[in-house]
């Protein structure tokens, strides 16, 4: 499947969602969206409530918990942009099962796993290593957001419409690493300054 004709046949899990904004407006068409240019404003805008949204939960639900949901919405969302994609040529209005899948996957990231990490680098390490571990997460987010972003197209012409139960099995792998590894940081921000 070449994402960006009309053919209709995470990795750390914060730069799974670049390919859905690298790739938006492709991966609409592919679905079958005929202004797909709309839709793609559409998750920018969808990116920013939700952004806010999670601002507004973070301290009362707990950092993992958002993490968890996120993840979770995330998992299922991909899997149904899969479905959508398959059974396109069956049911035309897969093609909405799909869209509707895409905003719902940018929606749970900006619940948890987009803003979350960065809240969690940052409670893990006390005020001295915390620098160096921010500036190693920052790196290592850019670094696999450009691996995404020049593999991906690759990845989608092997897999064909399958592609997000690839991604899928990569999100739920790191659901089962956050739920059994990953403790919740909520207030556990080492406020102790550092002694000079």
């Amino acid at each position: 499947m070449r994402v960006i004709t009309r053919n209709r046949r995470s990795v750390p899990i914060f730069v799974l969602t670049a390919m859905i904004f690298y790739y938006s407006t492709s991966i609409f068409q592919t679905a079958g969206i005929s202004q797909p240019v709309y839709a793609t404003i559409g998750i920018g805008a969808i990116n920013l409530i939700f952004t806010a949204v999670s601002v507004l939960l973070v301290e009362k639900a707990g950092r993992r918990s958002l993490f968890l949901a996120g993840m979770i919405g995330m998992f299922f969302c991909a899997i149904f942009m899969s479905v959508g994609l398959v059974l396109l040529d069956k049911f035309s209005w897969m093609s909405y099962v799909s869209m509707t899948a895409i905003f719902l996957f940018v929606s749970f990231f900006e619940i948890g796993p987009g803003p979350i990490p960065w809240f969690m680098v940052a409670e893990f390490f006390s005020q001295g290593p915390r620098p160096t571990a921010l500036a190693l997460a920052a790196f290592n987010n850019w670094v696999c957001n450009f691996l995404i972003a020049l593999c991906f197209q690759y990845i989608a012409d092997f897999c064909g419409p399958y592609v997000f139960f690839l991604f899928a099995g990569i999100v739920l792998a790191f659901t089962l690493f956050t739920f059994f590894k990953v403790p919740e940081t909520k207030g556990n921000l080492c406020r102790i300054p550092e002694e000079e």
